[in-house]
């Protein structure tokens, strides 16, 4: 044995191997010790006979790392992250931390999983005061196009906490009196509305058509596709039409949505995050 190291060793691991037969000279082969430095049991008396046995190996196996993974992480709206314990620490592990907590407040994520030696992280906890709001500000550029609906439209973030840009969704509500309608994109961007701050971003657009039945009126969601994040410094900017594929002649008159000539507030197109309403005010509403 080492010199300073007690038999009942730090019992985190797998112990020491049987000792080896004696030889012949009388002596009990194997060190019948209850645990190496870092082992568990330690190894066996050997069967010998004589001589000096070769013992079992001094070290066992160090202790096997924790494995807790922590909480799972809260939705940008869902009240904090979940609950739950992270897995099952092992003797001289570290467990992990909880979840993270969700944007609205008295979010907050669980624990991690406590183990002998490690150390339990708590889990991020939500922002206690950002819920989440949105503010659509918008204008019809060509109120004189009969043929389209026309808007700029401006996404602005009102509270503090910056949101990712690809689970908001704005929905433009409308009478279609001709086909099918498509949606085209003439330019996207972050700036102000009056045109400073200009910052360019990468996005696509997904255009998506449903039917209200009271009131009866069409809509078309429009999905924003980007790694972007809006935060409340600067709105997102796109500029849109929705037309059939004829331009068929449309009452711009009677749509929902139909925005001012002037920049203002645009109520009438509302806009989700997720399925959470966060702008403006649907029709019946």
């Amino acid at each position: 044995m080492l010199a300073g190291v007690p038999t009942n060793g730090i019992r985190f691991g797998q112990g020491g191997g049987a000792g080896g037969p004696g030889g012949a000279g009388g002596g009990t082969g194997g060190h019948s010790g209850t645990g190496g430095l870092f082992g568990g049991t330690g190894g066996l008396a050997g069967a010998g006979t004589g001589g000096h046995g070769s013992g079992g190996a001094a070290f066992g196996a160090a202790g096997q790392a924790g494995t807790s993974a922590g909480g799972a992480a809260g939705s940008l709206l869902a009240e904090g992250g979940s609950s739950a314990a992270g897995g099952t620490p092992a003797i001289g592990g570290s467990p992990g931390g909880g979840g993270v907590g969700g944007v609205v407040a008295n979010g907050g994520g669980g624990g991690g999983g406590t183990g002998v030696g490690g150390a339990a992280a708590g889990g991020a906890g939500g922002c206690a005061t950002c819920a989440v709001a949105l503010a659509i500000q918008c204008r019809n550029d060509m109120p004189g196009d009969s043929t389209a609906m026309h808007a700029e439209i401006w996404v602005v973030n009102t509270a503090p906490q910056a949101i990712p840009l690809s689970q908001v969704r704005l929905r433009y509500y409308y009478v279609n009196e001709g086909g099918t309608i498509g949606l085209e994109i003439f330019d996207k961007a972050f700036k102000n509305p009056d045109g400073t701050a200009y910052r360019s971003v990468q996005a696509t657009f997904t255009a998506t058509d449903g039917k209200l039945t009271a009131p009866p009126m069409d809509y078309t969601d429009i999905g924003i596709m980007t790694a972007a994040t809006l935060d409340s410094t600067v709105p997102f900017y796109f500029k849109m039409s929705l037309h059939d594929g004829n331009h068929s002649r449309l009452d711009l008159t009677n749509d929902y949505s139909n925005g001012p000539v002037a920049i203002s507030a645009c109520p009438h197109i509302v806009a989700y995050l997720g399925d959470t309403l966060v702008a403006g005010i649907p029709p019946g509403h």
